[in-house]
């Protein structure tokens, strides 16, 4: 009997042993707490604390991107980087660089085109007037953490509804956590238009813990460790650096534009017209102007307007170019020529002359303010440029 006793006990401390050297791993799409296949789970992060991050990306624009480099190699779904590409809309990814504004939930799966992803708040936040991206390194070397923040930053329709939060990145454990200061918004409330996860689109792997739902809180902190034995590694092409150029090239229109397109659709062109109300009882107003013109040459005029905000809001400019296509009108060009940085210009439509000499006009725009003559062209792609003053 004590040595049937012994035995059990041997084979017991062996199991036990065994398992607790083995990394638990759970399906490739995975809700928090998980894990998920790579071994991601979610946990409360109590112990974590908030860190005001001060150094300023100088990221003030809707839907941007900006690449910065990572103070320590970090390791996320069993590759390491040295840098990481920080969106204006509320997430950060090592492989892309897409600065999408609609957020899609992790569930089915991956996002396709958001390659490696750390989502603390993906939504569709707006830089141009208000807020700041910020990062900051704190520790010392071996155990640093590299902060980005996402510092009183407004949704893109409602300037006065901001939230603050921020990711942690720790050197040597590469461990992730997410903290919110700041998540009660009027609309979008407690994440209700949030993507909050990871995922990994090369292999496969997503972590939600949550999308369009209300679970986040002020004060909630969320840990990511990394796995301690990571997962078996997949096969995988090595990754080019990032270029720190977003890779939402084609437009896609939202809010008044969108609105815009549904009407130029339906009343063709009038529809500008009945238009001018409605962007007059804006807060802030906008005063809207077009140009019917062959911008292309494709031998059809597109249609170019120009929405200019009081002096006071110049970062909200709009120059957009818009194409009769088979399938209706489409938004072919769109930006925000004007930063906060850049004082109070304002833009005005001034004409179109074939400045170029390629045998396609292109379009003048007069800053009101300090006489600077800008040109937008579109013959081989469009682009605003700044002329010499005549």
């Amino acid at each position: 009997m004590p040595l049937l006793l012994l035995v059990i006990i041997v084979v017991s401390a062996f199991l036990v042993l065994r398992a607790g050297g083995e990394q638990e791993t759970g399906p490739p799409i995975a809700l928090c707490p998980g894990p998920d296949q790579y071994g991601y789970r979610c946990e409360p992060g109590a112990s974590f604390a908030y860190i005001d991050a001060t150094e300023d990306t100088a990221l003030y624009s809707d839907d941007g991107i900006i690449v910065v480099d990572l103070p320590f190699p970090f390791t996320f779904y069993g590759s390491s980087y040295q840098q990481v590409a920080l969106s204006s809309n509320g997430n950060l990814q090592f492989t892309t660089e897409n600065a999408a504004f609609t957020n899609e939930c992790l569930n089915q799966g991956p996002v396709s085109g958001m390659g490696e992803l750390i989502a603390p708040y993906w939504d569709d936040l707006d830089l141009r007037l208000f807020g700041y991206l910020e990062t900051a390194v704190s520790g010392t070397a071996g155990s640093r953490i590299f902060v980005i923040e996402w510092d009183d930053i407004p949704s893109f329709d409602n300037p006065d509804d901001r939230v603050t939060f921020e990711v942690q990145l720790f050197e040597g454990s590469n461990d992730i956590v997410f903290l919110y200061q700041d998540v009660t918004r009027t609309q979008g409330n407690n994440g209700r238009s949030a993507t909050v996860g990871l995922q990994s689109e090369a292999r496969g792997n997503s972590l939600q813990y949550g999308c369009d739902q209300l679970v986040l809180t002020n004060g909630l902190t969320v840990h990511f460790p990394h796995p301690a034995e990571t997962a078996q590694e997949i096969s995988r092409p090595p990754f080019l650096p990032l270029s720190g150029q977003s890779l939402t090239a084609a437009p896609l229109p939202k809010g008044d534009l969108k609105l815009l397109i549904e009407r130029l659709n339906r009343e063709g062109t009038a529809a500008l017209q009945a238009m001018r109300p409605y962007w007059l009882a804006q807060q802030p107003q906008f005063e809207s102007q077009s140009i019917q013109a062959d911008i292309t040459g494709d031998g059809e005029e597109e249609l170019i307007l120009l929405l200019r905000p009081p002096a006071a809001f110049a970062a909200q400019t709009q120059l957009a170019v818009f194409g009769r296509m088979s399938e209706g009108w489409e938004l072919l060009y769109h930006s925000y020529p004007l930063a906060r940085q850049d004082g109070s210009p304002r833009f005005s439509l001034d004409g179109v002359v074939d400045k170029t000499a390629d045998g396609v006009v292109d379009v003048l725009i007069r800053d009101l303010t300090t006489g600077d003559i800008y040109l937008l062209t579109g013959s081989q792609s469009f682009e605003l440029t700044t002329l010499p003053t005549p």
